[in-house]
């Protein structure tokens, strides 16, 4: 993860997964802001994993509400970005940025231990939401795992699920390379995969309806039975296949 992100102007894939993530919940802290303050419409964790076997969790708790979240971020930051001015131009400008988490890497990639230690959380979970929208698993990964192969695991987390349907994984190849992406591909665009790619392929579960349509939404071609999948992915494909994998959770909640 020390490594740069492809398309990202020597931006490291670790700076560039921080950033990513640190402003995913902050859009879904103000998606579930209402005038007395932000519902408990998510449960959210996030588990970062390193050296041989490490797994760690990042919140006080392997899963937490979006509004115990939004109460502790580790520090507010100022950032700049380009908006529109109306007239045909754009300016820079300032806004706040909460801060979550703080880029980190450390060699090896223990996959296999990082989903056995999202088995048992996601199970007590389902044991109390049996009527959910189904947990959604988005795993960020730049290489190959470098424990035991973590299929058996992922067949298990795919297994589980509430009325509504199974538990989804999701995948993402962060790329230093700078060749095109393969995004959301389908069995036919997958017969020709081999090695890693073809792994995380195989642990990915198929798009559900609605976030087939916000893929699409985003000018994504899909065919039939596309899954959640990215590989060799740049800034601009993580930051979309993210949202791809909780937007449409979003509207569900926002709406039931």
């Amino acid at each position: 993860m020390d490594e740069a992100l492809a398309g990202a102007t020597g931006q490291r894939k670790k700076d560039a997964v921080a950033d990513a993530i640190n402003r995913l919940l902050y859009n879904l802290v103000l998606r579930c802001a209402r005038e007395d303050g932000v519902r408990r419409y998510f449960d959210l964790g996030v588990w970062t994993y390193r050296g041989m076997t490490t797994v760690e969790r990042a919140f006080s708790a392997d899963l937490v509400s979006v509004a115990e979240i939004a109460e502790h971020p580790k520090r507010i930051e100022k950032r700049r970005r380009r908006a529109p001015d109306g007239a045909g131009g754009v300016y820079e400008q300032e806004f706040e940025l909460p801060v979550w988490f703080d880029p980190v890497a450390e060699g090896r990639t223990p996959m296999h231990a990082a989903f056995s230690a999202v088995v048992g959380p996601l199970r007590d979970w389902l044991g109390q939401h049996s009527a959910s929208f189904p947990p959604v698993v988005i795993n960020l990964t730049d290489g190959i795992y470098t424990d035991q192969n973590p299929a058996p695991v992922a067949r298990d987390l795919t297994q589980m699920g509430t009325a509504d349907g199974n538990v989804l994984l999701f995948n993402c190849h962060i790329s230093t390379s700078a060749d095109a992406a393969i995004t959301f591909p389908d069995d036919a665009q997958a017969a020709s995969f081999s090695g890693l790619k073809r792994e995380l392929f195989d642990l990915s579960s198929p798009l559900p309806a609605a976030m087939a349509r916000q893929a699409q939404a985003k000018g994504y071609q899909l065919g039939a039975g596309a899954r959640g999948y990215v590989y060799n992915a740049d800034l601009v494909t993580l930051i979309d296949f993210l949202d791809v994998g909780t937007r449409a959770v979003q509207d569900r909640m926002e709406t039931s």
